[in-house]
Order: C-alpha cells, then structure tokens, then sequence
C-alpha cells in the first residue's frame, strides 16, 4: 500500500504538477511521456500488491483458539 501511494504522490501530484509550469508547446509532449510511462509502472504495482494480498491471505493460518 506505501508503494502504491509513493507512485501516486511522485506521478500524480508531482509529475502533472510539473507539466502544469511548462509552456503550451511543451505540455502535450510531456504529458503524453508521462502517460506513457505511468500507466504501466502503477498497473504493474497494482498487480504485484494484488498477489501479496492473496498470498498472505492464502498462506496465513487462524490463530489458535484456547
């Protein structure tokens, strides 16, 4: 989960932040790379977080009643 909102904070609110200061000419260029590398760096994240979930739930055992 940190990581997930690490790489939201560093592409979301820090990257488009950035594109927002560039000139007009710029910006569709630079928001097109920025796509281009984000949404497969945050889907990969997601997925890998996704199969630590099912992993710990599969190989976790109850706690012992008594």
């Amino acid at each position: 989960m940190a990581l997930l909102t690490a790489a939201f904070l560093v592409f979301d609110v820090g990257a488009e932040g950035v594109g927002g200061l560039l000139p007009e000419s710029a910006r569709q260029t630079y928001l097109a790379v920025l796509l281009f590398l984000k949404n497969p760096t945050v889907i990969a994240f997601t997925l890998v977080w996704w199969v630590g979930v099912v992993r710990q739930v599969a190989v976790s055992r109850p706690a012992p009643v008594g």
